[in-house]
C-alpha cells in the first residue's frame, strides 16, 4: 500500500478525481460573480473607448458607464463592473493605480448595486398604499 500525498490526484483511481472535482467546485465559488466600482477623477473628454482601454489590463472587464450626470462635487464619475473577481481588495488596488495622463482614477467600490442590493443585503419595497379610505361625510 503506497502513502498519499496530500493535493496528488493518481491517476486511474475514482476517489482521487472525485476530490479533484471537488477542488475545482471550490475554486470556481471563491470568485465574485461581479464587482462594481465607482470611480472619479477622470478627463472629461476622455472617450469610452479609452476608459475601456486603461480599466481592462486591471481584470476580466464587464462594462464602463459614465453618467451624463455629475456627483454632489460638480465631478463627471462612472461606474466599472468586472467579473470573476478573486480578490476585490487586489483589483481595488490594482485600479486606483490606473492613470490617464496626469489624472489618477479614484476608485472605491459600489454601494448600490443594480438590483438594489445595498452591502449585501437586499432593498425592502415598503407599501405606502393607506389600508382603508376615509371617507368625508
Amino acid at each position: 500500500m503506497q502513502a498519499r500525498v496530500p493535493g496528488v490526484v493518481e491517476v486511474g483511481s475514482g476517489s482521487g478525481e472525485h476530490v479533484e472535482g471537488q477542488k475545482d467546485h471550490q475554486a470556481i465559488s471563491q470568485y465574485k460573480r461581479f464587482v462594481t466600482f465607482y470611480f472619479i477623477n477622470f478627463p472629461p473628454q476622455l472617450s469610452n473607448f479609452y476608459l475601456r482601454k486603461g480599466f481592462e489590463v486591471c481584470g476580466i472587464l464587464e462594462e464602463v458607464v459614465v453618467p451624463s450626470r455629475r456627483n454632489l462635487y460638480g465631478e463627471m464619475y462612472g461606474f466599472v463592473r468586472f467579473s470573476k473577481v478573486r480578490d476585490v481588495g487586489k483589483l481595488l488596488h490594482a485600479v486606483n493605480a490606473v492613470c490617464f495622463g496626469s489624472f489618477r482614477i479614484r476608485v472605491r467600490v459600489a454601494r448600490f448595486d443594480r438590483s438594489g442590493e445595498f452591502e449585501g443585503y437586499s432593498a425592502k419595497v415598503v407599501d405606502v398604499t393607506p389600508r382603508y379610505q376615509k371617507t368625508i361625510k
